[in-house]
């Protein structure tokens, strides 16, 4: 066979394992992610309102390869201000260590009342795994993580799949369930109850406007619907299912107090898993924890128990 045969044939077998290879790489019909480096996919409809919008960065395909396991960040704000947009270190330095981001607009009060912020965040969590082909992600590994108001929805919907649901779930994700294989949050305030008694004002504040309560003034307790707070204490929908949880918190917490906040949703936690799964790390500082104040090698051990074999598979 002439010289120039053989090379016709061979470039042509090799553009067919070329071919075959990327079909078969998750990230080909990934439209509309850049295709290298790390891509992002924003504005990212998840359901029918306006704002229910989430923004999805995948980390560097030319290192990393296999489907991407997911972290849901929830920003802050007091359950009232911020955006998905929000500068958020944690979520950036997850994203180097090979995890897909996925941040989330949730709805805000005093337009929205809880439970509305819940809802959001679980129609979020089953989009992402309705889509998960389409952009590369792990359905099966879905971890929420958040800061203050985010760290409380983070907790709180960790541990209500079935539960809390939305009244109206688009068809398409209708057989899609949002439970998640881990929690992380970061000073949160996760006992209601014990907010409406707050006596720190911007706490109070928050607290009444998620709930839609009146404040009658300090030292009375503000005045909510009835069942309001209790429902969305995380405590109270804690169960042997409740997924594995890392918490961090302030131990001069300021907004959120520690003793009342913290402490008993990390034991009430460790008890409903047995003794095991969960994680906590106290900062000396007030409500404001920076990045580098977390203890990252322990998380990222957290995470590695989650997503085992599925993080270090990279190109070489």
């Amino acid at each position: 066979m002439p010289g120039y045969q053989r090379v016709a044939i061979l470039a042509a077998v090799l553009g067919a394992i070329v071919a075959t290879a990327l079909v078969r790489s998750p990230f080909v019909h990934a439209s509309p992610l850049e295709h290298s480096g790390p891509r992002s996919a924003v504005n990212l409809r998840y359901s029918a309102r306006a704002n229910q919008l989430l923004d999805l960065a995948l980390p560097d395909a030319g290192k990393y390869v296999g489907p991407r396991p997911v972290i849901v960040w929830l920003h802050a704000g007091g359950w009232e201000y911020g955006t998905r947009r929000d500068p958020a270190p944690f979520a950036d330095y997850e994203l180097k260590r090979g995890y897909a981001i996925a941040r989330v607009e949730y709805g805000l009060s005093p337009e929205f009342h809880f439970p509305t912020p819940v809802h959001d965040v679980k129609l979020a969590i089953r989009w992402l795994k309705a889509n998960a082909r389409k952009y590369g992600l792990d359905a099966s590994r879905v971890i929420l993580a958040g800061y203050s108001a985010g760290a409380q929805l983070a907790a709180l919907v960790a541990t209500t799949p079935g539960a809390l649901e939305p009244k109206l779930i688009p068809t398409a994700l209708a057989n899609v369930d949002d439970s998640v294989a881990g929690a992380i949050a970061i000073s949160g305030g996760y006992d209601f109850v014990a907010l409406t008694h707050s006596h720190n004002l911007w706490a109070r504040e928050a607290t009444s406007a998620l709930l839609g309560c009146t404040d009658p003034g300090l030292p009375a307790p503000l005045k909510c619907t009835a069942g309001s707070a209790v429902a969305a204490t995380v405590r109270n929908h804690l169960g042997p299912q409740s997924p594995a949880f890392f918490v961090v918190h302030g131990r001069e917490d300021e907004l959120f107090l520690r003793s009342q906040q913290e402490q008993p949703l990390a034991w009430s936690w460790l008890q409903a898993r047995g003794g095991r799964g969960v994680s906590e790390q106290i900062v000396e500082s007030g409500h404001g924890i920076e990045l580098n104040q977390i203890d990252l090698a322990r998380v990222d051990r957290f995470l590695q128990n989650l997503v085992p074999n599925r993080l270090t598979l990279q190109l070489h």
